[in-house]
């Protein structure tokens, strides 16, 4: 199940948009990503927020540091396995722990990116 059938809407000051998820990258992540496209996002577009720990990115999330930290654990586990029980991913391009810090953070949502023929 993908970002349609698991997340919730996002709701803002009046506007009701598209179902979300939570990207968070970590330094080694944000190395893949690339610093030119990153710098779009994040500096031009504003849509990455810097955090400097787990704790910071679960008050921007709005949950608690236990669980964040709890379910980072688990995907650190599931990288190291090559698949995750619960979401059957098994593509890990970087890997993130509780300890790791200097975070960016971000809501994507699922969409189009190109049409062919």
């Amino acid at each position: 199940a993908g970002i349609q059938e698991c997340c919730s809407r996002y709701k803002a000051d009046g506007y009701d948009g598209p179902p979300f998820a939570w990207c968070i990258l970590g330094p080694e992540g944000q190395a893949l990503f690339g610093k030119a496209v990153l710098s779009f996002y994040k500096d031009e577009l504003g849509l990455f927020e810097e955090c400097p720990d787990v704790g910071a990115v679960a008050r921007h999330l709005g949950c608690s540091p236990d669980v964040l930290a709890k379910t980072l654990q688990e995907y650190h586990e599931a990288s190291k396995s090559g698949t995750c029980e619960r979401t059957h991913k098994d593509v890990f391009p970087s890997s993130i722990t509780p300890d790791t810090t200097n975070f960016l953070v971000a809501r994507i949502t699922s969409s189009i990116h190109y049409t062919m023929g």
